[in-house]
């Protein structure tokens, strides 16, 4: 077909994943996992591969020249530390990984009381103390404090960029701020563009793709900048560089959407 591919998983591939990912430069390996504590690893992922493991598994993607991208998702202040996190990037950086992308806590209000109180039955103290950072309401949802998350992203991201990987963030956001610093919005503003070092959230350049009908293989779109769709008409005057108005939007796509090429002469 054309498309390239990904994999996220805590679990270990399969041999014919590797092969798949190999046949595309633009294809990606993700793997997710917040801490590099062993015994903290099987509480807060049960079942998934052990630290260890995931760490050779990266390797063997790299022998095969795969992209390697890594979730640390999400970051649990109280439980983790960022001594901890900072350690985990490290060795990440260590093994081969190309990316690392870091998301904290957020929780619907609903949902607080009982995270918490698993939080408390798996880490004791730990878990009681993850109450006193999540204190911050941004968009509905309960946060972690904002000043605290800033502080952690600096200090990782220097950490990804002195372990030779790219660094990003994944659905974080800070309140809107008038130049005298007082907030004007609560509803969120991505603090993605400040920190990303990669050229997309997920790391490496992915265009976008298309094609005009279903006997042909999948093409990019050569006009795509880097970051895709998300930024490109607001970077251009309101004008997407592939002229498709629905991608210049970047909505949440429905199913309809998807069967329209972004361009016939592709």
């Amino acid at each position: 077909m054309g498309l390239p591919i990904f994999f996220l998983s805590r679990l270990e591939y399969p041999d014919w994943a590797y092969d798949l990912l190999a046949k595309n430069p633009r294809s990606y390996a993700q793997m997710s996992v917040n801490t590099s504590d062993e015994a903290d690893w099987k509480k807060l992922a049960p079942g998934a591969m052990s630290f260890v493991d995931m760490k050779a598994q990266i390797r063997r993607l790299k022998k095969r020249g795969i992209y390697v991208s890594i979730q640390v998702n999400p970051v649990i202040p109280g439980v983790v530390t960022n001594g901890q996190i900072v350690r985990l990037i490290k060795q990440l950086g260590k093994a081969g990984a190309d990316h690392v992308i870091v998301k904290f806590l957020e929780l619907g209000y609903s949902w607080v009381p009982t995270f918490l109180e698993r939080m408390v039955r798996r880490f004791g103290e730990r878990g009681r103390a993850l109450e006193g950072y999540l204190t911050q309401n941004i968009g509905g949802q309960r946060t972690i404090d904002q000043d605290y998350r800033w502080r952690a992203h600096r200090l990782f991201r220097k950490t990804a960029r002195d372990a030779g990987m790219t660094y990003s963030v994944c659905y974080e956001y800070e309140y809107e701020r008038d130049e005298a610093g007082e907030v004007v919005d609560k509803t969120g503003i991505s603090i993605g563009p400040k920190v990303t070092t990669s050229d997309q959230c997920h790391g490496q350049r992915v265009p976008v793709y298309t094609r005009n009908s279903t006997d042909r293989k999948f093409r990019p779109v050569i006009h795509c900048p880097p970051s895709g769709c998300l930024y490109c008409a607001s970077d251009n005057g309101g004008e997407p560089l592939c002229g498709n108005t629905l991608a210049g939007e970047a909505p949440a796509l429905r199913m309809a959407d998807f069967r329209k090429p972004i361009r016939r002469d592709i």
